[in-house]
């Protein structure tokens, strides 16, 4: 069980799944990091900005993902990362005053929510933003830039990207959850219990305003404009016409309970692209059940599956197979050469 999927593994309500390890999506994550040039090793947020006492001032490394596969929503991540270096200048309830700490070693997790969002959509928010002319001129820069970047991804799908609506998957600091923090994720010495929430506050303030870097991305996904779907051939049945999405658990055996954790077989689990084709919506529970794993555990990296495509059994056969058949059919001659 360890080593194959289950052959029973379907869409469920879906049409199309695409599924993507815990492992993959941390390794995409390190190599996205700062390639942008959007600096985002080096944290520096001045909580005078929002009206708090306190600055951190450190660099960080890559950080990692845990899918929270389990429990409703299904929709959210625990988000970990060290500081490689640092200050952070904090409010001490006791002494009545700032001081300034260390912060090389520091860690921290939080849960945040993995979204969706239109990168077309995103550039006509910039340029109606941009059509404000009270703006000033490092403001316009900001924003053309910021743009800019986000027009260069989607000519980065070629030609016909203006045919699809290119959904960005990313993680959504403004719904990081500072109120419940995980104590075995939590590595703060020296910082007192108010000073802590404080320095996740800051922390989760810097990652909002830091929202739009190409570096708080996991994947993308495609749909089809749902105004030019019907003038489709065959082949693009197959692509999707709207896309959601959700975490899945990986289990090591069809009545275990999924693994929650960094390695092992909670690197498995999985964040799951579900969609629909040919403008069809989803009916009832939109939560997918499971129904086997989309991943493998093996130790050789080249062995392994770290993620999975899957298409409705009725979907492949009955719009994309059997009409490639009946054209063939239709093509075909048959000619006798004798009368025997």
């Amino acid at each position: 069980m360890a080593d194959s999927r289950l052959t029973l593994t379907n869409t469920g309500q879906y049409d199309l799944l695409l599924a993507m390890s815990q492992d993959s999506i941390n390794a995409a994550l390190a190599s996205m990091w700062d390639v942008d040039g959007d600096n985002m090793t080096s944290v520096s947020f001045d909580g005078a900005d929002i009206g708090i006492v306190g600055k951190i001032a450190g660099t960080i490394g890559s950080p990692d993902v845990q899918v929270i596969a389990t429990g409703a929503g299904r929709g959210s991540v625990l988000f970990r990362l060290t500081f490689d270096s640092g200050t952070t200048t904090l409010f001490n309830k006791t002494l009545k005053k700032s001081e300034t700490k260390q912060i090389k070693g520091f860690q921290v997790a939080f849960k945040v929510d993995i979204a969706l969002d239109d990168l077309h959509a995103e550039v006509s928010r910039y340029q109606t933003q941009l059509a404000n002319s009270n703006l000033t001129p490092d403001e316009r820069k900001e924003l053309e830039t910021k743009m800019e970047k986000v027009q260069n991804t989607i000519d980065k799908f070629g030609k016909q990207a203006g045919d699809f609506s290119i959904q960005r998957l990313f993680l959504d600091f403004t719904t990081a959850d500072i109120s419940s923090l995980p104590q075995s994720e939590i590595k703060m010495p020296g910082l007192d219990s108010n000073q802590v929430t404080s320095f996740v506050y800051l922390l989760q303030q810097w990652f909002s305003s830091n929202k739009d870097s190409g570096n708080t991305t996991l994947g993308y996904g495609l749909a089809i404009d749902a105004a030019k779907a019907s003038s489709y051939k065959v082949a693009d049945i197959l692509m999707p016409t709207s896309v959601n999405l959700q975490t899945y658990p990986y289990k090591s055996d069809p009545t275990a309970e999924p693994k929650l954790g960094w390695s092992g077989d909670a690197a498995r689990n999985c964040v799951t692209y579900c969609n629909m084709t040919e403008k069809r919506q989803v009916q009832g529970e939109r939560t997918l059940a499971w129904s086997g794993n989309f991943t493998t555990i093996n130790p050789d990296k080249e062995k392994r599956i770290d993620g999975s495509a899957v298409i409705r059994h009725g979907l492949f056969l009955d719009k994309f197979i059997m009409p490639m058949l009946v054209q063939y059919n239709d093509d075909m001659q048959i000619v006798a050469e004798t009368s025997e």
